[in-house]
């Protein structure tokens, strides 16, 4: 991998482990959101709950 990529959005088990395996910072899609409920954008909990359902 050649990217200059620092964070990596997965949500998979076996994806995250490559990724990690790699050096890659994680974080799935609960984190972005969590993320942007920070900085202010307008993120329900009922937006995390349906996401979070899909797991």
């Amino acid at each position: 991998m050649n990217e200059n990529i620092q964070t990596v959005c997965i949500d998979e088990i076996a994806g995250r482990r490559i990724a990690r395996l790699s050096g890659l910072s994680l974080t799935g899609s609960i984190g972005i959101l969590l993320r942007a409920k920070r900085e202010g954008y307008p993120i329900s909990i009922q937006q995390m709950n349906i996401i979070a359902s899909y797991r």
